[in-house]
């Protein structure tokens, strides 16, 4: 009995080892299985709230990546752009629904004036070479062509509605409410007309069309067209007459239509061949002073800005930015237009005593006055054609100084 006893005992020590072993095993599992399904929890948790909060690769916040990158970024355009197109795309008042086309249209017209141009540019080329005296160079010849075909054949001209000196001394606020007067919508108008703000852009446009080397020109107030190669041959073109050809040159600019200091351009403010962005700038401004006449001052300000931005060091536009952010009334203006009046003609007339005095710098419009206008006095390097001249005429009525 002793032996049995002890060996029943052994054996039910040893089945509750087992069941001991048993119930650890569950303990361990289960442990292990709540530890699993927490941790699938936890990530199923962490998924959803990843999922719910932005992914920085998603479209809304690529989309304002790419707006903040774009607002810190320094703004820049190729040369080769169309300064035509640069002009007419900045200009305001054009049909949203209808812009794309108008400035297509636009383009195909200077295309077409371009082509008749440069057709009257060699049909006369050889009664040119014949009788050469009239200009100081072929250079010369070839700008005076543009500006004759264009006024006579296309009937381009100054704006008539600016030579009275009424009109010169009006306030600006009245003229930039139209901006045909200084956009190239207003040359490819019915109208034709155009001031230094467009004509001399539209010389340049025809003048690259024809392979020539032309470029746009700021001087303070002013803008003029120039052909520069950039090897020596540099002629200037004035816009702002009454039709033909004039040149001037760069000291002209320097006292005219204000005065320029040396610092100013020194530091490539003034008279210098602009590039595409500084071009567009310009353009820019001019939009600005246009909508802030009509009263859109918050759109103002966002030309102004982007001029700023794209030619920061430029003459112009830092004023041109400041002016859009000042408020003040017309009364303000014309007051300090008065002010100015007689220093600009004391200079314009020291220039040359048989110009009348010019109109006013306003502030809204740094850039450039377009009210000015040059009238048709004798001045050595000026050329008009006269009103009968055809180019498709006999040599008898070739243009010549």
């Amino acid at each position: 009995m002793g032996k049995r006893t002890q060996l029943q005992k052994g054996a039910i020590a040893h089945d509750e080892a087992n069941a001991n072993r048993t119930r650890r095993s569950a303990i361990i599992a289960t442990a292990l299985g709540s530890a699993l399904v927490t941790s699938l929890l936890f990530t199923s948790i962490n998924d959803k709230e990843v999922n719910s909060s932005p992914s920085a690769t998603s479209p809304k916040n690529t989309d304002a990546l790419k707006l903040i990158d774009g607002m810190l970024s320094y703004p820049s355009i190729s040369d080769q752009n169309d300064i035509a197109f640069l002009n007419l795309a900045a200009a305001p008042g054009l049909n949203p629904n209808e812009r794309e086309k108008i400035i297509q249209n636009s383009l195909q017209s200077l295309d077409k004036w371009a082509a008749a141009v440069s057709q009257q540019t060699q049909k006369n080329y050889q009664r040119y070479l014949k009788n050469p005296d009239g200009f100081k160079s072929e250079v010369e010849w070839r700008m005076a062509m543009i500006c004759t075909v264009l006024g006579q054949d296309f009937k381009v001209r100054y704006d008539p509605s600016l030579t009275s000196t009424s009109q010169q001394f009006s306030s600006n606020n009245a003229f930039f409410a139209n901006p045909e007067k200084v956009f190239l919508t207003g040359c490819l108008s019915e109208q034709r007309s155009g001031t230094c703000a467009s004509l001399p852009v539209l010389y340049v446009a025809i003048g690259r069309r024809m392979g020539y080397p032309m470029h746009l020109v700021a001087a303070k107030g002013h803008l003029f067209a120039r052909w520069d190669d950039g090897k020596g041959t540099r002629v200037n073109l004035e816009a702002a007459n009454s039709g033909g050809f004039t040149s001037h040159p760069d000291s002209y600019y320097r006292s005219w239509p204000q005065q320029i200091s040396p610092q100013e351009e020194e530091r490539g403010y003034y008279l210098k061949n602009l590039s595409s962005h500084q071009a567009l700038a310009v353009f820019l401004t001019t939009r600005a002073a246009c909508l802030k006449a009509n009263g859109k001052n918050g759109e103002a300000i966002v030309a102004a800005n982007a001029a700023f931005r794209l030619a920061p060091n430029l003459g112009g536009i830092r004023e041109c930015l400041h002016a859009t952010l000042e408020t003040k009334t017309e009364r303000d203006y014309e007051l300090q237009a008065l002010h100015h009046q007689s220093e600009l003609a004391r200079l314009r007339m020291q220039h040359d005593p048989m110009v009348p005095q010019p109109g006013f710098i306003h502030p809204t419009a740094p850039f450039f006055s377009p009210h000015v206008q040059q009238p048709n006095v004798h001045h050595p390097n000026s050329f008009t054609p006269p009103q009968t001249f055809n180019p498709h005429q006999s040599p008898n009525n070739y243009p010549r100084h």
